[in-house]
């Protein structure tokens, strides 16, 4: 019985049917299925169009396929029907941010926090873009917001410890280091599937030199979503880090 007819049978309102499309394309999602899973947010829309929580999932979604203005368009309509939606805010700064976009990008996380004071990703991503700022000290004390929020978050722990490597505070980025090294096999450990945790510890494992353990987790992620640009380009560094080693040789 397909999920009309079920609709048919149990008389489910609309807006019950959009609620199953919408868990089911999350599982989706959450297992790399980015096609299947946005094919069932716009179902989950066509039978619930005012659905704020939707149109984010989808943003979630295509922002991971790196297609950045449908991504924003879903964002915007997440925030149009949920002005105070802070999930959608920070989404909606990370497109910003992925176009360049900053100071835009940093009034969209600086709102998604006013929303949501705990909110340990925004701080992380607006860390991310005082980094590429070039306000070192600025992104450090970001970072640290976004661990102090959830000690858990393996991003927050990897690029700090980053900012700290090149600012010279090489003892303190050491400990981060391994933080973000166990929490990234954690977050591996509970979803395999889960490509953005692939790329982050290839990164770490690549920073290491141990090239084959790095270039099986980039190339994992890109098996994942291949989409996922910077996997391929952690792939290039590899592979030109294993050439320079074996003319070195």
């Amino acid at each position: 019985m397909n999920l009309k007819s079920l609709q048919k049978s149990l008389q489910l309102k609309d807006e019950d049917v959009a609620k199953i499309y919408r868990k089911l394309g999350k599982e989706l999602q959450e297992q790399s299925k980015l096609n299947e899973g946005i094919a069932l947010y716009k179902e989950a829309i066509r039978n619930d169009p005012i659905s704020a929580e939707v149109y984010n999932d989808l943003g979630d979604a295509l922002y991971t396929q790196n297609k950045v203005e449908e991504a924003s368009a879903a964002y915007q309509k997440a925030i149009d029907l949920k002005p105070e939606f802070a999930e959608a805010h920070k989404g909606l700064g990370d497109t910003l941010t992925h176009q360049n976009s900053l100071e835009a990008a940093i009034n969209k996380y600086r709102e998604a926090i006013r929303l949501k004071p705990n909110f340990a990703e925004a701080y992380r991503d607006w860390g991310d873009v005082l980094y590429t700022q070039g306000k070192m000290d600025a992104a450090i004390a970001k970072y640290r917001e976004a661990i102090e929020r959830n000690p858990d978050d393996a991003y927050a722990h990897s690029f700090l410890r980053n900012v700290l490597e090149e600012q010279g505070f090489l003892e303190e980025a050491e400990i981060e280091f391994k933080v973000a090294k166990v929490k990234l096999r954690e977050t591996i450990q509970r979803n395999p599937k889960d490509a953005k945790a692939h790329v982050e510890l290839g990164n770490l494992l690549w920073s290491e030199h141990l090239l084959e353990e790095a270039t099986i987790e980039c190339k994992k992620a890109i098996e994942l979503n291949p989409r996922n640009a910077v996997a391929y380009g952690n792939l290039g560094c590899i592979w030109h880090t294993q050439n320079k080693l074996e003319e070195a040789g």
